[in-house]
């Protein structure tokens, strides 16, 4: 090694300087060491460590104590419950929405009116009705509507309003009262009657721009359209 002191400074990642110095000892032997463990001079475990090992797995096969058992148990049943509830709620929520579902579309298909309305005049509808009802934005699924629309003749007056029940083959009006109140005029169609849908549909029509008339007998614009629907009633025989 060399003297030079210069030669054996080195420094740390720190920046700090050390040096190296060379430490002269007499050897040793291993019968100068001292005696180890046996678990760790034969590269094994101790036998008493491996009992002990054994002893406690086999308290853990075995059943719980008191205490142990009954956090088990409450555990496990907590967990069974909870995830058999949930399953349970799940499935009534299920079965009920399909009952639901299956009487709501009973009830359109059968019972619900047909009106014709802006979702703002919901609570003046509610006034004038007279059976259950649904909101719709047009008739136009209805061949005799399309026909009367194509000349005209489907213009409804001011707060009145126009439904078709589907049961009783009914097209019915509703109109406000002055004062308060409301009127409705119905006409069927089928059956013995020997109406045809737009027959029914334009004497409905024609009913309530009539009454409307006659409460507002200087509007002309509705007497115009009223007039109207005279011609095309007498020129149309079958609608």
């Amino acid at each position: 090694m060399s003297s030079d002191p210069s030669l054996l400074a080195i420094r740390g990642g720190s920046g700090e300087a050390r040096r190296l110095v060379l430490v002269r000892s007499e050897a040793i032997t291993a019968d100068d060491l001292p005696e180890l463990p046996e678990f760790i001079s034969m590269g094994g475990v101790a036998n008493s460590v491996v009992e002990s090992l054994n002893a406690n797995n086999d308290a853990d096969d075995g059943e719980y104590g008191d205490d142990e058992e009954d956090a088990a148990d409450d555990f496990n049943g907590e967990h069974e419950e909870n995830d058999n509830g949930e399953n349970m709620e799940i499935d009534a929520e299920e079965q009920e929405f399909m009952e639901n579902a299956e009487a709501i579309q009973d009830q359109d298909d059968s019972d619900k009116e047909e009106i014709l309305y802006y979702s703002s005049e919901e609570e003046t509808v509610k006034g004038m009705a007279t059976s259950n009802f649904g909101r719709v934005k047009s008739f136009d699924h209805r061949p005799e509507w399309k026909a009367l629309s194509a000349r005209g003749a489907t213009e409804i007056p001011p707060n009145c309003f126009i439904g078709y029940h589907a049961t009783s083959r009914t097209w019915q009006g509703y109109f406000g009262e002055s004062g308060g109140g409301s009127g409705s005029i119905s006409r069927t169609h089928g059956g013995k009657t020997n109406r045809t849908p737009g027959e029914a549909l334009l004497m409905v029509i024609q009913g309530m721009v009539e009454y409307y008339c006659s409460k507002f007998p200087r509007d002309k614009v509705w007497k115009k359209q009223l007039e109207r629907l005279d011609t095309i009633s007498q020129t149309i025989a079958k609608l």
